[in-house]
């Protein structure tokens, strides 16, 4: 199995949600900090998970990022259903999920778009204005004030949002000949 992403809940339980590329989306519960794994599958027909999201107030629901689009689960990952009204550049690679409005979610396309959603993933909106490169790679969200956004770009550009994306500009400059592939707060 090749992993491709480690999200641990942070609401203290000791849980931890692992996606691969195999058309398996992995639910681990680990028991004595990770040395035990007793592990949940959900398969997914010819998909495969490229970026977990986890509702930091109901650890339970969960969002997957895959190539048909957002899949979400209210049971802990027993079962999945696809939320993409809306979104209209697939496949899904990364998911950023508001710590204090977990309904608001955050959706990078293949192709680098932006996209919003404000109802839990029920409908998205493309949230691109002032993204000049649209081949966003990554997505934070400020977690002290969640209207603030970054994103990083294949081009080594870094956008900020002040206004929950509704506008980007650019802040991060002389990172020319990188890509910035990830992104971290410290909050």
């Amino acid at each position: 199995m090749k992993v491709r992403l480690l999200i641990s809940s942070i609401l203290g339980s000791k849980s931890a949600f692992i996606g691969d590329c195999l058309k398996f989306l992995w639910l681990m519960l680990c028991i004595f900090l990770f040395s035990t794994f007793i592990a949940y599958a959900e398969t997914f027909t010819y998909l495969s998970a490229s970026s977990l999201a986890i509702d930091p107030s109901t650890p339970t629901t969960l969002y997957a990022g895959t190539r048909s689009g957002v899949f979400k689960s209210i049971n802990g990952g027993d079962s999945w259903t696809a939320v993409n009204t809306g979104l209209t550049d697939l496949p899904v690679t990364c998911l950023a999920i508001d710590p204090l409005t977990p309904t608001t979610i955050y959706a990078r396309t293949w192709a680098g778009a932006v996209f919003k959603s404000i109802n839990g993933g029920d409908s998205w909106m493309a949230v691109n204005t002032g993204l000049t490169d649209r081949d966003v790679q990554d997505l934070a969200i400020d977690p002290v004030t969640p209207s603030t956004i970054y994103a990083g770009t294949w081009y080594g550009e870094v956008f900020k949002s002040t206004d929950g994306g509704d506008k980007w500009r650019e802040v991060g400059t002389g990172l020319t000949g990188l890509s910035v592939t990830c992104l971290a707060i410290d909050p």
